[in-house]
């Protein structure tokens, strides 16, 4: 099957693959899943930068040259998944949208999962002229969505891990943005 999600006649999303499910609007459940099928599926996001203007416009996030492509596999009992996703430039209006940076540069993305839990294979940016780099794991199965719902920030303290690098780092840059964090001393 293939669906395209289009804005205005534009398409933004493109997806192809197969989705193990029926659909019985006369049955005793109008979705029906098959556990055990095959899942196939591939998505991704289309150059569109009228769209993302007006994105920018109505939201104030600014999304330069993003692309996307999600790919499920597996089955709904195991199912894994894979995220790769780049930008040329993120950014938030500042008068509309207080973040602790207002600008994320070259962003490369790279995000599996499965069903015990997410992996950040790759993430690199560049925050305030800045190379940073990251890897991470969060042990996170469908038993404990309601415990992660309930306290997202103290259940990613308890059960994930995060590795950060910024090789070369001028850490007065980042400090005014992380002052709990970070204090500019010296030069």
């Amino acid at each position: 099957a293939c669906a395209k999600c289009n804005v205005c006649g534009v398409t933004i999303v493109t997806a192809s693959g197969r989705l193990p499910l029926t659909l019985q609007p006369e049955g005793p459940a109008f979705v029906q899943i098959e556990p055990d099928g095959p899942l196939e599926l591939r998505a991704s996001t289309t150059s569109n930068p009228v769209f993302w203007q007006k994105l920018a416009e109505t939201t104030g996030l600014t999304f330069e040259e993003p692309e996307a492509t999600l790919t499920l596999s597996g089955t709904w009992t195991r199912p894994q998944g894979e995220l790769r996703a780049k930008a040329t430039r993120l950014a938030a209006d500042v008068k509309r949208i207080h973040l602790p940076v207002a600008a994320v540069e070259a962003l490369d993305l790279h995000l599996t999962g499965d069903r015990a839990g997410l992996a950040i294979d790759l993430f690199s940016a560049k925050i305030e002229g800045q190379a940073v780099r990251a890897t991470g794991k969060l042990a996170l199965t469908a038993e404990q969505w309601s415990e992660f719902k309930q306290g997202p920030l103290a259940f990613l303290r308890q059960r994930g891990s995060l590795h950060v690098e910024i090789p070369d780092a001028e850490v007065a840059a980042l400090a005014r943005h992380f002052p709990a964090l970070l204090a500019q001393v010296g030069r």
